[in-house]
């Protein structure tokens, strides 16, 4: 992914009031609470709130590396990886 396409995608998420992703191994969905964080590639972890049943969850840190779209695809490499550029 090219840093002007990646640099767009993450200010189209930005701009989205809700954010679900997927964790990998148990199929939970987990609603971004910042999602700044989310694109920040310095940032490992994100908070979320797993979204089970009717009732809230607690927020918990979550790793970007269990983290995938509902849909199972990947997160994009840049919101991972600092350095995606120099690869």
């Amino acid at each position: 992914m090219e840093f002007s396409t990646c640099n767009q995608l993450s200010s189209q998420f930005q701009e989205a009031n809700l954010m679900l992703l997927q964790v990998k191994d148990s199929g939970s969905l987990v609603e971004v609470l910042k999602i700044e964080e989310l694109i920040d590639p310095n940032n490992d972890v994100i908070h979320g709130q797993k979204q089970q049943g009717e009732e809230e969850q607690d927020p918990e840190p979550i790793k970007k590396e269990d983290l995938v779209f509902p849909s199972g695809e990947s997160i994009p490499r840049c919101w991972v990886d600092a350095n995606y550029q120099k690869a």
